[in-house]
């Protein structure tokens, strides 16, 4: 099957995201340019956005619990205030994302994935919360301990 149009694609999204889904599967999941798209608001929850190029998309306030978005190419993505409870960003390119008010699954517990790439984060902005989390994580570490404060750039 071949993928639909750009604009076919972003529509089966907004409207049915098993669809789309089922959609993904048929083509072989083949990767979607879904750049500078508005999906602020949108509940993508178990949305298979893996592989999509997601550059510049707004997904403010969006719903994408259990999404998987694995390889995907998130670069300056607008992530503010979504829920991204269970969401797997393996092997994403992140540079520039905001996270802002995100919700993330813990860490220490739950479903999604993180990869932790220093070039892949570069220009991402958390909440404090969201830092001090993932330095708790790397502390499971039996040999080495992480000490640090977090504070504001100036």
């Amino acid at each position: 099957m071949e993928v639909p149009s750009r604009e076919q694609v972003v529509e089966l999204l907004k409207t049915d995201v098993t669809k789309f889904n089922e959609m993904r599967l048929e083509t072989g999941r083949k990767p979607i340019d879904l750049s500078g798209v508005d999906l602020s608001g949108q509940d993508l929850g178990g949305a298979d956005l893996g592989r999509c190029n997601l550059t510049g998309s707004n997904l403010r306030g969006a719903n994408l619990q259990g999404a998987a978005t694995g390889g995907a190419i998130l670069d300056k993505a607008d992530f503010r205030d979504t829920n991204l409870v269970d969401c797997n960003f393996h092997h994403c390119n992140m540079r520039g994302v905001d996270l802002r008010g995100a919700t993330l699954t813990p860490l220490l517990g739950g479903m999604g994935k993180m990869c932790v790439n220093a070039h892949s984060f570069e220009g991402v902005r958390y909440d404090k919360e969201h830092l001090a989390k993932m330095i708790e994580a790397l502390n499971l570490n039996s040999d080495w301990q992480i000490k640090y404060e977090i504070v504001p750039r100036s």
